[in-house]
């Protein structure tokens, strides 16, 4: 036997309500797709922002890199211990342990320039490089000083200085 329909599916009453369920269910499904989108975006954003925190601090420990960290950090110090009128002069008797300064300090800048960005996972980043920023700013201000004056600019290492005083708070 054959089943046959007679006349419309639904009533000339309930066809509005008819139409209002299917643009209601349709566009809840659009919806839903566009949220899904947005969510898979974002781990896909965060997971880029990790990789790149990832990248400085493998940039951080390069075995390349290992000769300007062993000079930096004891070279800021006794820097740092020096007389203001001696400060100058060792910087000019010692440019290669001053560019191996300013070579690190360049690191974190730029580290905290991706912060400012949200190129960087900001909290991955903290974690590692927190104290190396605080101690590397407090023992390296002096130099960061000097530096200003013999270029003649006071912006030089700002980036830094603000990653510095939102850090050191924490």
């Amino acid at each position: 036997r054959r089943l046959s329909v007679q006349g419309p599916l639904v009533s000339e009453q309930k066809r509005p309500a008819v139409y209002f369920i299917g643009i209601v269910v349709g566009s809840s499904a659009a919806l839903l797709a566009f949220v899904n989108a947005l969510d898979i975006r974002s781990a896909q954003r965060q997971q880029v922002k990790m990789q790149a925190a990832l990248d400085f601090v493998h940039r951080w420990n390069d075995p390349q890199f290992f000769h300007t960290r062993k000079n930096a950090g004891p070279a800021l110090l006794q820097f740092k211990e020096l007389p203001e009128e001696r400060k100058k002069t060792f910087v000019r008797e010692n440019r290669e342990i001053a560019n191996d300064i300013v070579d690190m300090l360049n690191v974190l800048e730029a580290l905290s320039i991706a912060i400012q960005k949200d190129l960087v996972d900001e909290e991955f980043a903290r974690l590692f490089f927190r104290g190396i920023v605080v101690g590397f700013w407090q023992n390296g201000q002096g130099f960061i000083e000097t530096r200003r004056a013999e270029r003649g600019n006071p912006r030089l290492f700002t980036e830094l200085q603000k990653l510095f005083v939102q850090w050191s708070s924490l």
